[in-house]
Formats: structure tokens, sequence, C-alpha cells
């Protein structure tokens, strides 16, 4: 048995084709791609840049109501924590001229609290998977009010990253690794607070929801092994999604955003 490495950036693709990392394929002449005789492929690490605002063009609206009317409402895309995230609200809420507004957040019962002049309650806005009114806690459809309190906030855009393939697993059986939101995943990176980050980011380990721009280096603990037919590789398709489904965010341009680099081992008789 022998093994190789294959190393797969998100910068070596054809940017005129793919212009974000998010979704692409490599086409690449390395004669690695063509060999023949591989019988299982396991991620063995990846590298990732991040520097995606937690609050985003994905999450940054909230949907108010006055009982007449709805209002969408968006905040600027932006790295937030609660009481920036408090203050960008109550201006875009101000600006609409129906009412005054006051957002806050309650350091003693972590709560966002919105007091107006003019009763409202806030909805769905159904365009986004996941939007500012969930972000901030705020529940649905709740009677007309002059001051509204959320639960529990979690400004964090997503808790992980999960890395798909749907080339590299077609050769899946029922006892490999699957997932509630995709099932080609080729490993899950945890981008929210955990033990394993708690040293890069020492210095704002009080505000990880904010996840600030860093370089990420993580090994899957339980590595997926795809099993193979002994056949060539071809062509390898990437597609990188956040907790919610979608492909994950790229608004700023693929240089400042975030790129990645994925170590794979594959092994031949």
């Amino acid at each position: 048995m022998s093994s190789s490495y294959l190393v797969i950036r998100s910068e070596d693709r054809n940017k005129s084709f793919f212009p974000n990392p998010n979704d692409f394929r490599i086409t690449s002449a390395q004669t690695f791609f063509g060999e023949t005789g591989i019988y299982n492929v396991r991620p063995e690490s990846v590298s990732f840049f991040y520097n995606i605002p937690n609050i985003n063009a994905t999450n940054n609206v909230i949907l108010v109501d006055n009982g007449v009317m709805s209002f969408p409402v968006t905040v600027p895309e932006s790295f937030y924590d609660y009481t920036d995230l408090a203050t960008a609200l109550a201006i875009a809420l101000n600006a609409l001229a129906i009412g005054v507004f006051t957002v806050t957040w309650n350091t003693t019962t972590y709560r966002y609290v919105i007091t107006s002049t003019v009763p409202v309650t806030i909805n769905q806005y159904p365009p986004l998977r996941r939007d500012l009114g969930a972000v901030m806690g705020f529940a649905y459809g709740l009677p007309l009010s002059t001051t509204i309190t959320g639960q529990a906030a979690d400004l964090a855009y997503t808790r992980n990253i999960y890395i798909t393939s749907n080339t590299l697993n077609r050769h899946k059986s029922a006892s490999d690794q699957t997932s509630s939101q995709q099932q080609n995943i080729l490993c899950v990176i945890p981008v929210y607070p955990s033990e394993e980050f708690i040293r890069s980011n020492a210095l704002n380990a009080k505000n990880d929801y904010l996840l600030n721009p860093r370089s990420i280096y993580y090994e899957p603990h339980n590595m997926k092994v795809i099993k193979w037919n002994t056949e060539a590789m071809g062509d390898i398709d990437i597609r990188v999604y956040d907790d919610y489904d979608q492909l994950l965010y790229n608004g700023w341009g693929s240089q400042f955003s975030w790129s990645f680099r994925i170590s794979l081992i594959t092994n031949k008789a």
C-alpha cells in the first residue's frame, strides 16, 4: 500500500469560471488527478483564512410591522458586538420616521429590548434563511407593543463551515459520515468558540462570536474515509456551506473574505 497527499487550494481554481471559492471545480492537468488504483481518500487537514462579518447580507434585515404595513430595516454589514448592534439597529429604525425607537442590550438578562413611541411587532423576513430578528432573539408575530423583549441572541454568522465534494463522495457507503446539512461532506470546521481555538484567539476570547479575521488550522478528529473502486480520480468539485445550508457568504471578494487549503490522503494498492 502506498499513500500520497493531494492538496486542493481555493486559489488554484480558474477564477474566470469560478469567481468565488465557495463553489468551484479543479480542472488541473496534474497527472495525479488521472492516476488509477486509488481505493480510498480521507481528509487530513484544512487551513482556512476567515474574514467574514458576523452581520452580513445573509442576516442583516429585520422586518418591523406597525399594524398598517411592514418595514424591512437593514443594518450595515460589519463585525458587531452586542452593544454596537443595538446602536446600529436604533439608527436604522429611527430612519423610518414612524416613531422614536430605542434599542438596548440588557447586560443583566442578556436580552435585546426595543422600545418605541408607536406599537410595533417583529415579523419574519422570508428572503433570508435567518434574519436579524432571529439573530437578536426576537419572536415573530407577537401582539403590537411599545416594548419588545428578545430571548437568547446569537451573533455568530455560522458556528461551522461545511466543506463538501460530490465527486470525492461518489463512492461513499452507508457507513460513511453523513450530515443533516449536506450529504457530501468532506469535513466540518468549527469556527465558533471551542477549546481548539481559544489559544489562537485568546485576545478576543470574550467576543468570539465576532469571528474577527484569523487563520484556522484544523485536523478532523474522526477522519472520514471515502472508498474508491481503483479508478482515476478525475476533476474535483468543492462547495462550502454555512450552518443554514447556504453557500458560505463571500461578500467582500475572494481575496479578502476567505480562502482555504485542504490536504487529502489517497491510498493505493
